[in-house]
């Protein structure tokens, strides 16, 4: 249940107040992937006072982590980076679940979602982000897909009633990545603070902004657009 002390200045909030501090504390969420984006939405998530929190992620950390993800030290490079993330998470608030899964999401392994009420998508490639698309779909499970590269993030809250993944990301448009086009270090902390906000307002009201977010850190900027199904 949630610390009358910890979180005193968050329960002082009407939009969140006791009942909805405690609805957090009876809360799982997925974080699937722990580089940039993963790391910060997952800490701010745990912050907050979600009760249970799953990060999933196959990789091991790299020096190239280092200049975006706060959680990773080179003390940590080869290390798997689901299993530092849980460790430094778990420091964090010692009330708190933290589940690692060291491996790779994909059709055998979806199955790992199934206890969380949401699903965080930090992940970094289209085929990982369609996989939790359709298999909310399937579940009626709700999801926050983010993503950033470059200077610029986006945020898409998706429901089971409302647009999918593939109604933002038409067919035949090239995937751009961190890797080959590039990333700011500020922007995915931005970016995973607004998609870790929309969470809560998942997981407190059910009624998050239902617009695609996108910001430029640089410029800077934040609009919203429409998505049909």
């Amino acid at each position: 249940m949630a610390d009358g002390t910890r979180f005193g200045r968050q329960e002082a909030l009407r939009l969140v107040g006791k009942d909805g501090q405690e609805r957090l504390a009876r809360s799982t969420v997925a974080v699937v992937g722990c580089g940039g984006l993963g790391t910060h939405a997952a800490e701010s998530l745990v912050r907050s006072g979600v009760g249970k929190t799953i990060v999933i992620d196959k990789d091991a950390v790299e020096r190239s982590n280092l200049h975006r993800v706060s959680l990773f030290t080179e003390a940590d490079v080869g290390r798997p980076k689901a299993l530092v993330a849980a460790e430094r998470l778990k420091a964090i608030d010692r009330d708190v679940r933290v589940i690692a899964v060291a491996q790779e999401l994909g059709e055998e392994t979806v199955g790992e979602l199934a206890p969380a009420d949401l699903i965080m998508d930090c992940t970094d490639n289209l085929a990982t982000r369609y996989l939790i698309d359709r298999w909310c779909r399937e579940k009626r499970k709700p999801w926050v897909h983010a993503a950033c590269v470059e200077q610029t993030g986006e945020v898409l809250c998706v429901l089971p009633d409302g647009p999918s993944l593939s109604d933002l990301k038409r067919d035949g448009a090239p995937e751009r990545s961190p890797e080959m086009d590039g990333v700011l270090g500020t922007i995915p902390a931005m970016t995973a603070a607004l998609a870790a906000t929309q969470g809560i307002r998942i997981l407190l009201d059910g009624e998050p902004e239902r617009r695609l977010i996108r910001i430029d850190a640089w410029a800077p900027s934040i609009r919203r657009y429409e998505v049909r199904r």
